[in-house]
């Protein structure tokens, strides 16, 4: 299965709500198999890997869609 998290407003992707949503994927990944995904708007778009959940930071709504 497929998770999204979404996170509203992050400026640095591994702010403290990041951090939960990244404990949570980590755990769901691990017990159950499921592949997680953390999407938050910020001011540039980039990658990061946060405890070994991938994370997607997104500059505008136009850029989410045209990926």
């Amino acid at each position: 299965m497929k998770i999204l998290f979404t996170v509203s407003n992050a400026y640095r992707i591994a702010g403290g709500a990041a951090i939960t949503c990244a404990t949570l994927a980590k755990n769901l990944e691990k017990s159950y198999g499921h592949k997680c995904r953390l999407l938050t708007k910020a001011a540039c778009p980039r990658d990061e890997n946060i405890a070994g959940v991938s994370f997607r930071s997104y500059s505008d709504l136009e850029d989410l869609k045209s990926k």
